[in-house]
């Protein structure tokens, strides 16, 4: 069994906070010698007993005032966790945005080089400098291969679509529920400006929403011929 790692609550105390503690404690120390001091001091001095009773009674609030303060000092140095710590609320929903892109242009993917970068494989697939990346709130019409005319078009259309859609400016890919999908893919929803460039190609009738399976392009009546 391996060595379970605990961790301490206590607060590190801040380099501003020691200073003033420090402080504290020679003024606490400063005006307790010289109550001591003084109240030694009454027998041998002139003082009448109003002016020593006035020097005590002074000494005194000053020394009650001074250990409140450090009491109340040392109490703050005790927060379980410093604030910086403490999660706040979140006003977005729980998506982490893994990637900001830069404007730049993302050509369909050529079949001839093995190593691609920047360009679009579909109308859902691309890569993201050299990572995969499956858009994961959308199902995209097949290219490779289709398994119709009807979705041949489509697919094709898709891709170009999602062409200018990446390369018109800066986006954001957001993880949503699963990171990578069993083929080794990023799955991402892409995002500029607040909207989702997936639900672009939706309402343009060239993707579907995504919801768990995918399902056929192609009717009975749709063929190759």
């Amino acid at each position: 069994m391996g060595k379970v790692v605990g961790f301490s609550t206590k607060k590190k105390q801040s380099a501003a906070a020691r200073p003033a503690r420090r402080k504290i404690g020679r003024d606490f120390f400063a005006v307790l010698v010289i109550g001591i001091g003084a109240g030694l001091g009454l027998g041998w001095t002139s003082l009448d007993a109003t002016g020593a009773m006035t020097l005590l009674q002074t000494a005194a609030s000053r020394v009650t005032t001074l250990a409140t303060n450090l009491t109340s000092q040392s109490a703050g140095d005790q927060d379980e966790f410093p604030v910086s710590s403490i999660a706040k609320t979140p006003s977005t929903p729980d998506r982490k945005v893994t990637d900001q892109s830069r404007s730049r242009h993302y050509p369909v993917c050529p079949n001839a080089v093995a190593k691609r970068s920047n360009c679009v494989i579909d109308g859902d697939t691309f890569y993201f400098g050299a990572t995969k990346v499956r858009i994961s709130d959308i199902d995209a019409p097949e290219t490779h291969p289709p398994r119709c005319a009807r979705e041949a078009d489509l697919g094709d259309r898709a891709t170009r679509r999602l062409v200018q859609l990446l390369s018109a400016g800066a986006f954001q890919l957001v993880r949503a529920d699963r990171d990578i999908d069993r083929y080794g893919r990023q799955l991402r929803i892409v995002v500029r400006d607040g909207r989702s460039l997936g639900k672009v190609l939706v309402a343009e009738g060239l993707a579907r929403p995504w919801t768990g399976k995918r399902r056929p392009w192609c009717g009975s009546q749709d063929s190759f011929g």
